[in-house]
């Protein structure tokens, strides 16, 4: 069974401003579960039963920061994954708990992830 990490999906933008945000499958911000699959990043929003998807194959890249979306962090990390849909440019924001687990690692899982559905 894949590890699963407590996160606040913090929404999704598209592209690089804050302001504008997608709303294509991809619900409200909430707490919930994020984890990996072999095909796409998948995260279940509590109270929810459909979780939504980010395709592995349109990740373009991820980075760790304090903000997603107009929302700070409050001092913990925000891992951000970018990827496309529709070739439109999209960043979605997952905020983790100090005590959730190391943001870097599940940072770096994606990425491992991501690199070895494109074949890299």
């Amino acid at each position: 069974m894949a590890e699963r990490w407590q996160v606040l999906y913090m929404g999704t933008t598209v592209g690089d401003t804050w302001w504008k945000r997608y709303h294509g499958g991809m619900f409200a911000r909430g707490n919930g579960v994020l984890w990996l699959e072999t095909d796409a990043i998948r995260f279940l929003r509590r109270l929810t039963r459909k979780p939504v998807s980010i395709p592995l194959d349109s990740v373009c890249g991820t980075e760790l920061a304090r903000w997603h979306a107009g929302m700070w962090g409050i001092g913990n990390p925000v891992v951000k994954v970018r990827w496309e849909s529709g070739g439109r440019p999209l960043t979605s924001g997952f905020l983790v708990s100090k005590k959730s687990g190391d943001a870097a690692a599940i940072r770096e899982a994606i990425e491992l992830a991501a690199k070895s559905v494109k074949g890299g």
